[in-house]
């Protein structure tokens, strides 16, 4: 990243263009932008929703699974509007070179996430699913393909030389899918382990961030996202954070003033903070074992977005 080559002290990092513009410019590009026929590639989306509740759902729970066609179902529905589905990111992380970087912003290929021991300190078992889903690979394609276009267009194209990778070889859908599979990667935005949805809809949390089946246990951060945004998840994140504040001391500073009197007639006021208690007392499904069954529908999501790189050597 940049604060890395920054840090690194380098002879790069004391070079102004590490510094410019080219080195923090993103794009967020919907599918209209991405496909000549976004309608037929969400029509190819839609045909495949019976298909993926039947073999990409790693439980058998009603909750779970209508959990995951609702959030097909919204994912689905974003390809027709104006929402970003590929985030390209221009970066220099080496000298003489600009790196190209497209990722999936709403992937339909949902990770899994496990937990492997009774101990807490030890960590789950995560399993990204990359490229589980079909419409993930096309879409994926469509963003390396935008990004050879931009790499052409004027005036950056004034800078650049020759493509280095993954180079001319690479070019047909075939190929270029053949490399995707390769050099699949995270950004590192992991969510979703933890919805706020419905019960009916194997959410884990409530919209107070109280988790399902206990008293006052809530969830403040990432994990509560059931679906991917097409931003950096910092921001959001802060937001969350924010509304959970908002939150909490409404209820403690909503507690009542009691007035007790003594035995001996005088008056003393004091306070009284009424503790929260649950808004859900439903008991099923509060185990580790329930919850990871939850976990394993909506686990990583963000950790199946992709980021591919395609680079250009500059002209000096």
């Amino acid at each position: 990243t940049a604060g890395d080559v920054e840090a690194s002290g380098s002879a790069l990092s004391k070079e102004a263009i590490v510094m410019s513009f080219i080195n923090s410019a993103t794009a967020y590009i919907n599918a209209s932008t991405l496909f000549d026929d976004p309608n037929e590639f969400a029509a190819g989306v839609a045909s495949e929703f019976d298909s993926s509740v039947a073999n990409l759902i790693p439980s058998q729970d009603s909750e779970v699974i209508e959990g995951y066609k609702a959030i097909y179902n919204a994912t689905q529905q974003w390809l027709s509007q104006d929402v970003g589905q590929i985030e390209l990111l221009l970066s220099i992380n080496s000298a003489k070179t600009i790196t190209i970087q497209a990722a999936i912003q709403h992937p339909f290929s949902q990770g899994r996430a496990y937990i492997n021991s009774t101990s807490p300190f030890d960590p789950i078992v995560i399993d990204p699913q990359y490229f589980s889903h079909p419409a993930d690979v096309t879409m994926l394609r469509q963003g390396i393909k935008l990004a050879r276009t931009l790499s052409k267009a004027s005036p950056i194209s004034a800078a650049l030389g020759s493509e280095t990778y993954p180079g001319s070889t690479v070019s047909t859908d075939d190929e270029i899918d053949t490399w995707l599979a390769g050099v699949i990667a995270t950004e590192y935005h992991p969510q979703g382990t933890c919805s706020m949805l419905p019960k009916a809809l194997g959410g884990v949390v409530n919209p107070n961030l109280q988790v399902y089946g206990l008293a006052n246990v809530r969830v403040a951060d990432s994990s509560v996202f059931p679906i991917s945004f097409a931003t950096h998840l910092m921001s959001p994140t802060y937001g969350l954070a924010e509304k959970a504040s908002d939150i909490i001391m409404a209820l403690y500073t909503s507690a009542t003033t009691t007035n007790s009197t003594t035995s001996n007639g005088s008056s003393m006021s004091s306070n009284s903070d009424t503790a929260p208690s649950g808004t859900n007392t439903a008991t099923s499904k509060n185990s580790a074992s329930a919850l990871s069954g939850y976990n394993s529908a909506f686990a990583t999501m963000a950790v199946s977005l992709a980021v591919l790189i395609v680079s250009y050597a500059m002209q000096l």
